[in-house]
């Protein structure tokens, strides 16, 4: 696998750079490579899920994303409540120590999140901090480490098709 480096100088990766790189990565993943590795997320994830009536934040995948998919039935056949981010007048979930599987565009090993610049997980976390946030994406979309601020939220756990990063 491809992997995005360190500058020679030393400095970090910047955001920018990051995001260009990743969505450039997702465009080129082939259906049954993706097919793949959402599968093995899926079974990486199940040490994670909570119990029976249990909340769970999670997300719709778009633009190459890893999908949630399978992840979402996985969870609705458990029997866990599944939230997702809400398009006005929608029920609120009111569950504010929910897992929360959270997009990102690229992490961190030491469990940062870069996302897609707009900030709404950002606020979201500051809104409601006692969430346990689980990043998932693809081994690509891993770095050693990248420029972050200080209202960035740290991931719980990093899960990828290859491996599960405890962090906190």
């Amino acid at each position: 696998v491809e992997e995005m480096v360190i500058h020679s100088s030393g400095s970090q990766i910047s955001k920018q750079e990051i995001r260009a790189y990743v969505l450039q990565k997702r465009r080129t993943l082939l259906p049954e490579e993706k097919q793949r590795w959402d599968e093995a997320l899926l079974e990486r994830l199940h040490p994670l899920f909570p119990s029976a009536g249990t909340a769970v934040y999670a997300y719709t995948s778009v633009r190459g994303e890893a999908s949630t998919e399978y992840l979402i039935d996985e969870l609705l056949k458990r029997g866990c409540r599944v939230a997702l981010p809400r398009a006005d007048g929608c029920q609120e979930a009111d569950a504010p120590k929910a897992l929360v599987i959270t997009p990102g565009v690229g992490f961190s090993k030491d469990g940062n999140r870069i996302g897609y610049g707009a900030g709404y997980y950002d606020r979201f976390f500051a809104a409601e901090p006692d969430h346990m946030a689980v990043g998932i994406c693809y081994g690509f979309q891993l770095f050693p480490a990248f420029e972050t601020e200080k209202h960035d939220k740290k991931m719980a756990y990093i899960v990828t098709p290859e491996q599960t990063i405890k962090v906190l």
